[in-house]
């Protein structure tokens, strides 16, 4: 068990409006995130970048759901330091 971690990749996010009564529900599919709209919420839509930080920025709350994710630790540690040279670069 030593060599085995895990990660919580968000998979999807329910953000209330703080000022109006509107829920948002993105969600990730692929690499893209996603709106999923209408009474059910059964209905997809593509979101850019601006409109993911405007669902942001107009939130109140946002809760995030979670996705447990396997993954060992030497994978972890290169993906750590990856991270720290990209960020000193």
């Amino acid at each position: 068990m030593d060599d085995k971690g895990y990660n919580y990749d968000a998979t999807a996010l329910l953000c209330f409006s703080a000022y109006s009564d509107n829920v948002a529900l993105v969600k990730k599919k692929s690499n893209k995130y996603i709106q999923l709209i209408g009474d059910t919420f059964s209905e997809e839509t593509s979101l850019t970048f601006s409109k993911l930080l405007d669902i942001f920025d107009t939130s109140s709350s946002i809760l995030v759901f979670h996705h447990q994710v396997y993954i060992a630790t030497s994978v972890r540690m290169f993906l750590v330091e990856a991270y720290i040279y990209k960020a000193n670069s």
